[in-house]
C-alpha cells in the first residue's frame, strides 16, 4: 500500500502542469482561441480528474488536511509560475484552490464507498465525477 497524500499530490500537480502547460502551447500557436480562466470549474475539473485517477490505486489512508495543504500551494504556484494567474492573486488561488479541493476530495471519497460497497465496477467513479463537476458549475453560476 501506498501513501494516498503523495500520490494524490503528484497526480493533481501532473493534471495542472499538463492542463497549464496545453493552456501555454495553445496561447503560443494560436492566439486567437480564447482560453478558459482559472476558476472554480476549472480548479474542480482538475482535482476532480486527479482524484478519479488515484481512485485506481489502491493506498492507505491519508491525511486530509495535508491533502488541502498540499492543494493548495499546488493551486497557487503552478498556475503563478505558468502565468495563468497574476503574482497578486496567488494567494487568493492557493485558499479556493485547497478549500475546493477538501470539499471535493471528501465527496468523492464517500461516493467511492458508496460505489465500493454497491459492487459496482471501478469506472463508475468516472460519472460519479463528472456529476459533481456540474455540481460545482452550478455553485460557481451561484456564486458569480
Amino acid at each position: 500500500m501506498k501513501n494516498r497524500t503523495t500520490i494524490l499530490n503528484a497526480a493533481l500537480a501532473a493534471v495542472l502542469g499538463i492542463a497549464l502547460f496545453i493552456s501555454i502551447i495553445v496561447k503560443t500557436m494560436c492566439p486567437q482561441i480564447i482560453i478558459p480562466e482559472v476558476n472554480i470549474p476549472y480548479i474542480a475539473a482538475v482535482s476532480l480528474a486527479a482524484l478519479v485517477l488515484t481512485s485506481f490505486v489502491k493506498t492507505e489512508k491519508g491525511c486530509p488536511i495535508c491533502e488541502a495543504v498540499l492543494a493548495g500551494i499546488t493551486f497557487g504556484v503552478l498556475p503563478w509560475a505558468a502565468g495563468a494567474i497574476a503574482g497578486g492573486e496567488l494567494l487568493k488561488y492557493a485558499l479556493v484552490g485547497a478549500i475546493v479541493f477538501a470539499v471535493l476530495n471528501e465527496m468523492f471519497k464517500a461516493m467511492v464507498k458508496r460505489i465500493d460497497l454497491a459492487g459496482a465496477c471501478k469506472g463508475a467513479v468516472i460519472p460519479a465525477a463528472f456529476a459533481l463537476y456540474l455540481a460545482c458549475q452550478c455553485f460557481a453560476g451561484w456564486m458569480l
